[in-house]
């Protein structure tokens, strides 16, 4: 079979904690609300859903530090999902890098294997990384890595080492009063500095005197400018995406796809087929920054904020707010009727 495309990637596979047997958690909904949020974190940090089998997830990634923070955005995600719903998904991740080919529409490589079989050893709300992305990341991030102690027959498996990546630390800073400071162990020689703020005050060092001057080269001559500033990487673009919920099917407003569709008919992007809605019953249009619903109903849209403020929409134009929920002709907000939206600008994103 041909290979239609390849490419160099990083992969983040991300498997479900799934509840014990007996637990009485009903947890398809869940699933599906946390899947659909996975995959907005993903197009926040530039990456592409590759597809989803059972209860792992493979995303890949340009850059392997886009990888991490996608990983531990969503970490931190699943994690507050649990006082809103009072059920925590836990995840275990798990990230290679390497190539992947797309043969016969389906995406196969070694990174998606290990990536996969990394998530399964990985720790509940844990991330683990693969010894071979150690070298793609920043130097912060190696800095935060700590060897995993897995079973030597896991290593064996994997053909590589892993890292455990931490999510959740804080970063330590020198006024902390945890702070160890160094302990004199007795008997140990020590020498007398004398008055430190006498010798080491800025004034008593004259650095341009002090400089050793060597000879320059035959016909250098030396620059007393400042270096020119080295170019400075662009930013994550700050274009506004508007990201469409409804169960594990996930639509993106943009610039680049600037309207999307609502209603009862098949050709609509979000289908809600109920007897409320009509057969073309609204769309979200983006322009200028704004996400505006306009509704072409006999029975309205009702929308409403992350509050539960509701607005009805009739034959009218509505700015939507930054999250909350769209109701095609009926009051009534459930997994049948109604869909989520969620504002998702990539400047929002944070580091880990």
């Amino acid at each position: 079979m041909a290979r239609e495309d390849i490419r160099f990637c990083t992969v983040l596979a991300v498997r479900f904690a799934l509840p014990e047997p007996g637990d009485t958690v009903d947890v398809e909904p869940l699933l599906a609300d946390a899947t659909a949020i996975l995959n907005m974190i993903c197009l926040q940090f530039g990456g592409e859903d590759l597809r989803t089998v059972g209860d792992v997830c493979l995303y890949a990634f340009p850059r392997a530090d886009d990888a991490t923070q996608a990983a531990c955005e969503m970490q931190r995600e699943m994690a507050s999902q649990q006082e809103l719903t009072g059920y925590n998904p836990e995840l275990r991740a798990g990230l290679d890098s390497g190539d992947i080919e797309r043969s016969g529409g389906t995406w196969l490589g070694q990174p998606l294997l290990r990536s996969t079989r990394l998530s399964s050893l990985a720790p509940a709300a844990g991330i683990l990384v693969a010894s071979t992305l150690r070298s793609y990341l920043n130097r912060d991030t190696r800095q935060k890595l700590l060897p995993f102690m897995g079973d030597d027959g896991d290593v064996q498996r994997l053909g590589t080492h892993a890292y455990e990546l931490p999510w959740n630390s804080q970063p330590e800073h020198d006024a902390s009063p945890d702070r160890k400071t160094a302990v004199v162990v007795p008997g140990t020689p020590t020498l007398p500095l004398g008055d430190t703020s006498q010798i080491f005050t800025p004034s008593a060092i004259d650095v341009v005197k002090a400089r050793l001057r060597l000879p320059l080269p035959q016909g250098m001559t030396e620059q007393g400018t400042a270096p020119a500033p080295l170019p400075l990487r662009p930013a994550r673009p700050t274009e506004p995406r508007l990201c469409l919920i409804r169960g594990r099917r996930l639509i993106v407003v943009d610039a680049r796809s600037p309207q999307a569709t609502i209603g009862r008919g098949a050709e609509n992007d979000i289908q809600i087929d109920i007897e409320t809605a009509s057969r073309r019953h609204a769309e979200i249009a983006y322009s200028g920054g704004r996400f505006v619903l306009t509704d072409h109903s006999w029975n309205g849209t009702y929308v409403y904020d992350a509050k539960g403020a509701g607005q009805l929409v009739h034959n009218d134009h509505f700015e939507l707010p930054a999250e909350g929920y769209v109701c095609p002709g009926t009051p009534k907000a459930d997994e049948e009727t109604s869909f989520r939206f969620r504002r998702a600008d990539a400047a929002a994103t944070s580091n880990p």
